[in-house]
């Protein structure tokens, strides 16, 4: 029998398929591709359409681009090849790829003859946004808005990293804390936009005006010579917004291992280290000692003692008299808080004084000397003795207080001594 008319019409059919598949394939927004290998064992392109193409600049001529070596560069050929050889295994393939300044995610899927693999076709999406978007997300993450360097979760990364590598090799490693000095004037004077850009200027910010900076594998001499020469640099006015700008540094030092051997130990110890320097004068550099430990912990203890001494009503004020010369009558006195602790004894004001100012303690213990100056005054004047002015030394900090003056007015008022009546 004469089947030609039906070969040719399963052929034509077969050809139709073909066709259809592949116009459906070439409007489709990724791109789809088949390939296998030759006679020579070569691995060949039977397929490639998809509106990608055309997006990447691919679809001219893609007809005689047969091999990976003729679509992309031989070291994205290079790279892909392993994934391509792995799909005829029979194993379904997952992996991305850069190529041509696009992010590809490329999914290979085996056709099977019996057991044997004869043909792999695959897709290729693109996923370049999304891969930005992780790359944005990673930055925010992980640098700084304002300066694009390493911010402070990313220095603790490299932190614990220096720790491991140190350890591992018995090497020293350096932690330097910066603050920059009276930085706070430039932000009140020339306003945040100015202090924004002086802050973009200098370095790995950790905050506010705060910045780290990591030296591994570095003696102290070493990081004693690149504190100098920060300082130095730092000496050197910035032109912002064609203005002059001059600034300072106080720089904290800690080494590894003699000063901590974990990150929040060495963290405490560099951040410690810049404190005194800024209380040394500013504009200087210091390493962290036993000696700033002590003191560290004595200050650490004295806090809590105060808080406890105004809690409990430990201190008390000594009044020390005015007297004129002239009549040798006493005119005044002075209010003076004194501290005796239960177990260390008398504390110096010069001691307790100043550390109060620091921690802000001073406000409620200035308010409590001055009611017990006032409630003092009253007992004297209703306990029969003349009136004299009780002086009491104020904190700047308390000046600062914005209800100061009414805070004052309410101390006098709850103090007035009561009127005398003559007996008769």
């Amino acid at each position: 029998m004469d089947i030609t008319d039906k070969i040719q019409a399963e052929a034509a059919l077969k050809q139709a398929l073909k066709n259809e598949f592949q116009m459906t394939a070439r409007h489709l927004q990724n791109a789809v591709f088949k390939y296998r290998k030759n006679e020579d064992g070569q691995i060949v392109l039977t397929m490639l359409e998809g509106k990608l193409l055309e997006k990447m600049g691919l679809a001219a001529d893609r007809a005689d681009k047969s091999q990976l070596k003729d679509i992309v560069s031989k070291q994205a050929s290079t790279y892909i090849s392993g994934y391509v050889e792995r799909a005829f295994t029979g194993e379904q393939v997952n992996f991305e790829v850069n190529i041509l300044h696009f992010s590809l995610l490329v999914h290979l899927s085996p056709l099977f003859e019996g057991e044997e693999v004869t043909e792999v076709i695959g897709t290729a999406t693109d996923i370049t946004e999304r891969k930005e978007t992780e790359r944005q997300v990673q930055k925010m993450a992980h640098y700084d808005d304002l300066t694009g360097l390493a911010n402070r979760r990313q220095f603790q990364k490299k932190l614990d990293e220096a720790l491991s590598s140190s350890s591992r090799y018995n090497q020293s490693f350096a932690l330097m804390f910066l603050d920059l000095d009276r930085f706070k004037n430039v932000n009140d004077t020339l306003g945040h936009n100015t202090g924004d850009l002086l802050l973009s200027k200098v370095a790995a910010r950790l905050g506010g005006d705060e910045y780290a900076i990591l030296l591994p594998a570095i003696s102290r001499e070493s990081a004693q010579r690149i504190a100098e020469r920060i300082q130095e640099e730092l000496s050197h006015c910035f032109l912002i917004e064609n203005l002059d700008i001059f600034i300072s540094t106080s720089i904290g030092i800690s080494m590894f291992p003699e000063d901590g051997l974990d990150a929040e130990t060495l963290i405490r110890t560099a951040d410690a280290a810049m404190y005194f320097a800024k209380e040394s004068g500013k504009n200087t550099y210091r390493f962290f000692t036993n000696d700033l430990h002590r003191d560290m912990s004595n200050k650490m203890m004295l806090e809590r003692e105060m808080h406890r001494a105004l809690e409990e009503k430990l201190f008390h004020v000594h009044y020390q008299p005015q007297i004129d010369i002239r009549t040798n009558q006493i005119n005044g006195v002075e209010a003076l808080i004194r501290w005796n602790h239960p177990k260390i004894g008398p504390v110096s004001p010069a001691e307790f004084i100043p550390l109060a100012e620091e921690t802000g303690l001073i406000l409620p213990i200035g308010t409590w000397v001055m009611e017990t100056a006032c409630a003092q005054n009253k007992a004297w004047q209703e306990a029969g003795l003349p009136p004299i002015c009780v002086s009491v030394n104020v904190s700047l900090r308390q000046f600062m207080q914005l209800d100061f003056a009414e805070q004052v007015e309410r101390i006098f008022r709850a103090n007035r001594p009561f009127t005398r009546v003559a007996d008769n």
